[in-house]
């Protein structure tokens, strides 16, 4: 078959533009490994131009935010005499800090320090 092919393996093509998945994760998940194979597709963002992983999208995700908000000072006055924690699923998760935990779908967001 062709996708036995050594030389592939370090070919990577972008099939889609998933956005939110919700909790249509799992679901998505399953159907991409069921198509490609488990270890045949990743899931990738792209920043700047380029497709990269969770961890590099995620970092840029944050540094837009320390930028942002030293940016608009009244607006972080606001929100720290305001808000408390935020989150985007469930109000189970704003205690958790780490962006994969289990639980809901969607994430709690917290900026770190």
């Amino acid at each position: 078959m062709w996708t036995d092919d050594p030389l592939l393996t370090n070919i990577w093509i972008c099939v889609g533009h998933p956005g939110f998945s919700g909790d249509d994760k799992q679901r998505r998940h399953d159907l991409m490994s069921d198509r490609f194979g488990s270890d045949g597709w990743r899931w990738r963002f792209i920043v700047r131009g380029r497709l990269v992983g969770f961890d590099e999208a995620i970092a840029e995700y944050e540094q837009a935010y320390r930028v942002f908000l030293g940016e608009h000072p009244e607006l972080v006055s606001w929100l720290t005499s305001t808000a408390g924690n935020v989150y985007d699923h469930s109000v189970s998760n704003v205690w958790e800090d780490n962006y994969d935990q289990p639980g809901p779908a969607a994430k709690h967001r917290r900026l770190p320090a």
